[in-house]
């Protein structure tokens, strides 16, 4: 192993020769690295804006304050009152540490340009191991001129000593600089900073230089002097980052730019390491495959349409599993899209693996819409969106005017500040038109890297009991939340005379966290708690086979539940199923390539179900209702044009006993919100009385509306009353809609002749989602009758 890493660095001389001139020592250029002038004007403005942040919209304040020796906004007062003593260095430094001193990665403050293109580098990268040892993982040696003791570096070597401390001590001493939560997540983060530190969020540190020790393999000890290096990125003053990310359209922020700037640097010079390695030493490499300690080849996996996500199919011991790589939950093409390439992946190359590893190591976060439909690919059942909290007041109350699903649980809070919630970022509806995509074992491989949408994925996931978590550290990061940037919130701040801050500043803060599915516990410093942990080799970062996932592979082999359970998954491939005692059985089908299902009893026709909208199947049975006993009931899919059997597409049913829906009486909210105008008489308009709706205030130019707000069942619902209606024919109406995600549909034709009957309305099309009723009736300038009533209103 020792000659391979020479020779790696040998290959590595001359790499990135047409970047040369970007870099130099830092002493050389730290006169360059200043900052514009400013007033105290311009002071007193970003005092404001971040006064308001930390007040008004960030969601964790009161949470950070009873875990960590911060307090914002007394910090900020102390700079109010001192900051015209202050030069830029100082006011900048200060603001920054505002910021940082809640560890919370999704908290930022962003300097001007041109130093935020800025960053500085020791020519040599390091990672984290198994217990919290630190080794070297490439070295640029094109960097040697002005750093010589580059080339006592080797990959694989320990680092022992920084700054004449132990690197562990040395990373708790800045650990509140670095942000980070988690212990783990500490750790690593401080690690990056050792080596490389961008100068988007952080002043140029006062050392010119560091003194470090290492260890090689055989354990003789050496110690090199690296003068910090200066990166200028001339194409940093071109780029529009602010903007793409002021525009709220990504959930991309400061410490994710900086994230993916660092790796997609470092990674060049790794992947430089490991094409060498595969192209020049094969015999080195098969030796190291069939050594003793099993090992997995992930080097040159698929690429997809999706820039961030990769696939393999891996042959292990007489079985083939599948591996699926997402660096990152961004989402340029769209989420939609997005989903749609990871499903093509997993139903077109990954279909019939025994089992999947998902490896979300160093995965950044993005869309959060795109993590949550991603979750919906691994199960039968439809998953739920993410709950979210926000503060109650006037400022977020303008950001969410035209948003009024947040606006309805903001109101009856009025300005008082509070969190309020739950509310969702992604709907139910396109949650529910997203389709299980695989059937085998799935895992989740993480590390304290996971953040942002990455930790929500991951919290999804485990809260559906659909995967077990493996992984290199105790926890994912911990960063669960929706962030926004001062320029998503120009208007808001236009609206209270704010413009916006001098030299393109940017500010950004966490306006929502994120609670888990299954206990409503805060992701935000927890992350998702790893199952299995799991000790990376040395090997596994240079050579890109992997001892971890090969691990993995093991614990599938010896996993008696490995193969799908009958108990629980049925494929449609099997054609039969079993429906026991009184038991409600729901059953969700994403079919493409039929009409409508069948369903057969001993090879005699009993019932068929139609497909949706979403082209979705739910198949209801009841064996109370309908004797299926305990015998086979097959299925069956038809094309409404040839009346023909075909194969279903390849999907499963989950088999769920359900509780029997509650009635609407014992739900007890019929007629909680009632609205009604009338321009001449009080008394008009729908009165509530117990589990009915009284209009005995009946008069003219009155439009009255009773609201039901309800979650459905997976299954369908009928809605049944009785309808006493004595209005004017022809010229008043009742009528009866429903509103899912602020589109309206009729129920039933509007009831304008006197009536006396009972009525039964599927709501089988809104199965599973949040539905709003509205109980209306709306009357001209006359009117004659004495009324009406809806009385016996259930939902079964």
């Amino acid at each position: 192993m020792k000659s391979l890493l020479c020779l790696l660095l040998v290959f590595s001389t001359g790499a990135f020769a047409a970047e040369e001139n970007q870099f130099k020592p830092l002493k050389d250029v730290r006169s360059q690295m200043t900052f514009k002038p400013l007033s105290d004007e311009d002071k007193e403005l970003i005092i404001s804006y971040t006064r308001t942040l930390f007040s008004k919209v960030y969601v964790n304040l009161e949470h950070k304050m009873s875990i960590y020796p911060t307090n914002p906004l007394a910090d900020l007062k102390i700079i109010e009152d001192r900051y015209h003593e202050m030069d830029e260095v100082e006011f900048h430094q200060r603001m920054l540490a505002i910021y940082t001193s809640v560890r919370d990665f999704h908290v930022n403050y962003n300097l001007p340009k041109p130093y935020a293109c800025y960053s500085s580098l020791t020519g040599f990268s390091l990672q984290k191991m198994k217990a919290n040892k630190i080794i070297v993982t490439s070295v640029n040696l094109n960097l040697k001129n002005l750093s010589p003791d580059l080339q006592k570096l080797t990959p694989g070597d320990e680092l022992v000593s920084y700054q004449n401390t132990s690197p562990l001590s040395y990373i708790k001493s800045r650990s509140a600089a670095v942000g980070a939560s988690t212990p783990d997540a500490v750790i690593v983060q401080g690690v990056f900073d050792l080596y490389f530190r961008s100068h988007y969020g952080s002043i140029v540190q006062k050392d010119n230089e560091i003194t470090a020790s290492f260890k090689k393999p055989n354990g003789e000890e050496y110690s090199i002097v690296a003068p910090w290096i200066a990166r200028f990125n001339p194409e940093c003053l071109k780029e529009k980052t602010e903007e793409k990310v002021q525009s709220g359209k990504t959930d991309e922020n400061l410490r994710e730019v900086k994230l993916k700037e660092r790796k997609k640097f470092f990674l060049n010079w790794k992947n430089k390491f490991i094409t060498f390695f595969k192209n020049k030493l094969p015999l080195l490499k098969k030796k190291l495959l069939n050594s003793d300690t099993a090992l997995v080849d992930l080097s040159a996996p698929h690429t997809t349409k999706h820039p961030n996500l990769f696939w393999k199919l891996i042959p292990y011991q007489g079985q083939n599993f599948g591996y699926l790589k997402l660096d990152s939950f961004d989402a340029p093409e769209g989420t939609n899209a997005a989903v749609a390439e990871v499903k093509k992946v997993l139903t077109q190359n990954l279909a019939d693996t025994s089992a999947l590893v998902i490896d979300l190591r160093g995965n950044y976060g993005g869309q959060i819409s795109f993590a949550e439909k991603m979750a919906a690919l691994f199960g039968a059942m439809p998953v739920k969106s993410i709950p979210f909290y926000v503060r109650a007041n006037d400022f977020m109350s303008f950001m969410f005017k035209d948003d009024p699903s947040w606006l309805k649980l903001m109101i009856p809070q009025g300005n008082n500040n509070t969190l309020v919630g739950p509310g969702n970022l992604t709907t139910l509806t396109d949650l529910s038109r997203v389709s299980q995509s695989y059937f085998g074992k799935v895992v989740l491989l993480t590390n304290s890297e996971c953040f942002s949408s990455c930790d929500l994925f991951s919290a999804v996931m485990k809260d559906y009991a659909r995967v077990k978590i493996y992984g290199t550290d105790h926890s994912t990061f911990g960063g669960g939340a929706n962030v926004w940037a001062t320029g998503y919130m120009k208007p808001a701040f236009e609206s209270i005379d704010m413009p916006v801050p001098p030299q393109n500043i940017s500010m950004r803060v966490t306006a929502r966290h994120a609670h888990r599915l299954a206990d409503n516990s805060l992701i935000e410093d927890r992350g998702v708690a790893t199952d299995v942990i799991l000790d990376e080799e040395t090997d596994d970062l240079l050579t890109q086979n992997s001892t971890v996932v090969a691990k993995i592979y093991n614990d599938f082999l010896k996993d008696p539940t490995l193969k799908k359970s009958s108990d629980t998954f049925v494929e449609f491939e099997q054609k039969s199923f079993q429906v026991h005692g009184d038991n409600l059985v729901n059953l969700i089908a994403s079919v493409g390539n039929i009409d409508y299902i069948s369903v057969f009893k001993n090879k005699k026709f009993v019932q068929r179900f139609e497909k949706d909208e979403e082209d979705k199947i739910a198949i209801t049975l009841n064996s109370k209702n309908t004797p299926y006993g305990t015998e086979s009931v097959e299925i069956y899919g038809f094309d409404r044009d040839s009346s023909t059997r075909l194969p279903v597409l390849r999907t499963s049913l989950l088999l769920e006993t359900l509780p029997e829906f509650k009635k609407l009486q014992d739900l007890n909210v019929i007629g909680d919100v009632i609205t009604t105008t009338y321009p001449k008489n009080a008394d008009c308009g729908w009165q509530k009385s117990a589990n009915a709706l009284l209009l005995e205030g009946y008069c003219p130019e009155t439009s009255t509306e009773a609201t039901l707000s309800i979650e459905l069942p997976q299954t369908e619902t009928i809605l049944s009353f009785d309808l006493i209606m004595d209005t004017e024919p022809d010229y008043d109406f009742f009528e009866i809609v429903a509103i899912v995600n602020g589109v309206e549909t009729q129920l039933m034709e509007p009831v304008s002749q006197p009536q006396n009957e009972s009525f039964r309305i599927s709501l089988g099309a809104f199965a599973g989602k949040n539905i709003d009723l509205k109980f209306k009736v709306i009357s001209d300038e006359a009117f004659s009758g004495k009324g009406g009533s809806i009385s016996n209103i259930q939902i079964q």
